[in-house]
C-alpha cells in the first residue's frame, strides 16, 4: 500500500510539472536564447562555441539537482502551501513575463500575491459571489511559507550561477559609446528548478468517472495533504565589456544570499514572534535586485573596455572549454605578446608563429594587471587545430549588439546592429580554426571540438 501511495505521489508531481506552462516557457526561452547566441557566434567569429541543445539539457540536469536538494529542505522544514497559491504564482509569473521576461522569476509574482493578501486581510470587504471567494482565498495566503520557498529559490539560484558561471560565457561583439564594435563576454544562465512542495487542498474535484488509482491523478491533494511539483525560473544574464564577469557574479551572489537571509528572518519573526505580516520584505528584495541591475550598468559605463584594441600583442577574448588554451591557463582579458619567441601584433602573426614550431607552443603573456608571465605546452598531433582561442577584434567594426541590461533572460532583448556578411577570416580576426589553418583556405567556419 505504501508503494502504491508513493507511485501516486510521483505521478502527481510529474503531472503538475508537465502541465505547468512555466516549465515549457522556461526551457523554450533558455533554448531560444542559446540558439540565438550560437548564430551570432558563427556570424561574428566564424565558430560555434555554444551548443544550444547540449547546454540546455545540461542546465536542465543541474536545475533538477538543485530542485531535489531544495525540495528535501522544504519537506524537512514542514513548509505547507495551498494548491491554489501554486497555480496563482504560475499564472501571475506568465502574465508578468509578457511585460518583461525577467519577471518570470517567482520573486516578482510572490511580492504581488503577498501584497494582495495583505490588502484582503486589512480591508475586510463584504463582497459575495466570485469576488468574495477570491478575496477570501487571498486573505488566507500563507505568507510565511512562501517566504521560505522564495528564500530557498534565491539560494538555489545563487548556487547554480556560482557553479556554472565559469563556462557560461560566450564571445560577442557589442557597440561602444562611439559606435565601434568591441569585444565582450556574454553571460547567459537560465535554469528551470523543479521543486516539490507539500500542499493542502485541491484545485478541482475529481470527475464522476475517476475512481481507484486514477482518482489520485485528478486531485492535487489526496485527502488533506500531498506533494505538488512547481517549476521555478532562476538565473541571470549580461554583457561584460568593461566589468569582469567574476566581479559581477560575486556581487550578485552576495546580494542574493543577503536577500534570502532577510526573508528567512522575516519568516521566523512572523511565525515564532507573532509579528504582523512582513509582506514588504519581498518588495525590499525586488528593489535590491533592480538596484543591483542599474548599479552594475553604471559601474560598467564608467570603466575602460577590457578588450579594446592594442598596438602591442593580441587580446584574448574567450578560451574554449577543454582546449589547449585552457590547459595553458589563458584568461580573457590577457594579452599574448610573443608566441615561440616571435612578437605578435595580430591574430595572423599568432598563426604564423605557431607554424614555426608545430610541436611546442611557448607564450609570453601579460595578465590584466600588466604583469608578464611565460606559459608553454607540448602540442600533440591534432591539438594544433584545436588551440581554442578567440581574440578580441582589432579592426574597425560597425556590427555588434546594442548593450543589453542585466537580469534573467534579459539577453533576449539585445538588438543586433548593422548586420555584416557571413564571417570571412582576415589578418585582424582569429578564432580556434583560423589560428591554426591557412587563412586563405578557411572559406567556411569550423566547429571546434
Amino acid at each position: 500500500m505504501q508503494w502504491h501511495a508513493l507511485w501516486l505521489s510521483v505521478v502527481t508531481v510529474l503531472r503538475d510539472l508537465f502541465l505547468n506552462p512555466v516549465w515549457y516557457a522556461g526551457f523554450g526561452l533558455a533554448f531560444w536564447d542559446l540558439r540565438r547566441t550560437s548564430g551570432l557566434e558563427r556570424r561574428m567569429f566564424g565558430l560555434r562555441a555554444t551548443r544550444p541543445l547540449r547546454r540546455t539539457l545540461l542546465r536542465g540536469v543541474q536545475g533538477l539537482a538543485a530542485g531535489v536538494v531544495l525540495s528535501a529542505l522544504l519537506v524537512g522544514t514542514g513548509v505547507v502551501v495551498q494548491v491554489w497559491e501554486v497555480a496563482a504564482l504560475s499564472v501571475l509569473s506568465l502574465v508578468l513575463a509578457c511585460i518583461r521576461l525577467r519577471f518570470l522569476s517567482p520573486v516578482y509574482a510572490g511580492a504581488l500575491l503577498m501584497t494582495a493578501s495583505f490588502a484582503a486581510r486589512a480591508g475586510h470587504p463584504r463582497w459575495g459571489g466570485v469576488w468574495g471567494a477570491v478575496v477570501h482565498h487571498l486573505g488566507g495566503f500563507r505568507t510565511g511559507a512562501w517566504m521560505t520557498v522564495l528564500a530557498g529559490s534565491l539560494l538555489a539560484e545563487t548556487a547554480l550561477v556560482w557553479w556554472t558561471a565559469r563556462h557560461g560565457t560566450s564571445p560577442m561583439v557589442v557597440q561602444s559609446k562611439r559606435g565601434r564594435g568591441i569585444g565582450a563576454l556574454w553571460l547567459q544562465l537560465a535554469f528551470v528548478v523543479p521543486v516539490v512542495i507539500p500542499t493542502v487542498g485541491a484545485m478541482w474535484p475529481a470527475p464522476a468517472y475517476a475512481s481507484g488509482a486514477l482518482h489520485g491523478l485528478w486531485l492535487s491533494g489526496a485527502a488533506l495533504f500531498s506533494l505538488l511539483g512547481l517549476p521555478l525560473l532562476a538565473g541571470t544574464s549580461g554583457v561584460f565589456y568593461a566589468l569582469p564577469p567574476q566581479q559581477y557574479i560575486r556581487q550578485w551572489a552576495g546580494l542574493n544570499v543577503v536577500c534570502a537571509a532577510v526573508l528567512l528572518a522575516g519568516m521566523a519573526a512572523h511565525r515564532f514572534a507573532g509579528w504582523p505580516s512582513l509582506w514588504w520584505l519581498l518588495w525590499l528584495v525586488v528593489g535590491v535586485r533592480e538596484w543591483q541591475r542599474a548599479w552594475t550598468g553604471w559601474q560598467q559605463s564608467r570603466r575602460d573596455p577590457l578588450f579594446a584594441p592594442t598596438e602591442e600583442g593580441v587580446t584574448v577574448l574567450s578560451v574554449l572549454p577543454g582546449s589547449l588554451a585552457e590547459t595553458l591557463d589563458l584568461q580573457p582579458g590577457e594579452r599574448v605578446m610573443e608566441v615561440n619567441g616571435i612578437a605578435v601584433h595580430s591574430p595572423y602573426d599568432v598563426h604564423f608563429a605557431l607554424n614555426q614550431n608545430p610541436a611546442y607552443v611557448r607564450l609570453r603573456v601579460l595578465d590584466r594587471r600588466g604583469e608578464p608571465r611565460l606559459t608553454g605546452h607540448t602540442v600533440y598531433e591534432g591539438e594544433r587545430v584545436q588551440l581554442g582561442l578567440v581574440f578580441a577584434p582589432d579592426e574597425v567594426r560597425r556590427d555588434g549588439l546594442a548593450r543589453p541590461r542585466f537580469g534573467l533572460l534579459e539577453s533576449l532583448y539585445a538588438e543586433q546592429l548593422a548586420r555584416r556578411q557571413p564571417y570571412q577570416p582576415t589578418d585582424s580576426t582569429s578564432n580556434a580554426s583560423s589560428l591554426n589553418e591557412e587563412v586563405a583556405a578557411a572559406s567556411e567556419p569550423r566547429e571546434p571540438s
